[in-house]
């Protein structure tokens, strides 16, 4: 190699150094104000948490829900605090009755009875549902021939 392209190359490395110094400084610069606005988010977050377990206390329930493809699956929120639950039980329908709680995007059935020829319903003195929006819950365990994330809909 001359002398020429040993200066030309040197030259050329010197200003791939530099600009690589610069990019690791603009990107160091910038994560550094990503981290920053993300340490602020987890707080907005919890606001807008806040704000969405208050929509969920208002949103109403009441009202019959049906499953889309078992019209006989229905459930019945009543606003005297009563609920009715049909349930598939592959071979008919069983209904059940009793009162309800809601809690912020949870409703519990309270179940009095006793259904012991049904392991999915034996002693199970709660039924689980998601609150999904004034029109959708959906089902958190199995019950009989209902299953788990069934969604019954107004």
């Amino acid at each position: 190699m001359s002398k020429k392209q040993q200066n030309a190359f040197s030259k050329a490395t010197g200003i791939l150094a530099i600009i690589l110094i610069v990019l690791g400084v603009y990107f160091a610069l910038t994560e550094t104000k990503e981290q920053k606005s993300d340490n602020k988010n987890p707080s907005n977050i919890n606001i807008d948490k806040n704000n969405q377990e208050n929509e969920n206390e208002k949103i109403n329930i009441l009202g019959n829900y049906v499953v889309k493809d078992d019209k006989n699956s229905r459930l019945i929120i009543k606003e005297n605090g009563e609920y009715e639950l049909h349930i598939n039980l592959c071979h008919g329908y069983l209904e059940t009755s009793g009162t309800y709680e809601k809690s912020n995007d949870k409703l519990r059935l309270l179940n009095e009875e006793t259904y012991e020829e049904y392991p999915t319903l034996y002693e199970n003195k709660e039924f689980s549902f998601t609150i999904i929006d004034e029109n959708t819950i959906r089902l958190d365990e199995d019950l009989v021939c209902l299953f788990q994330n069934t969604l019954f809909e107004k």
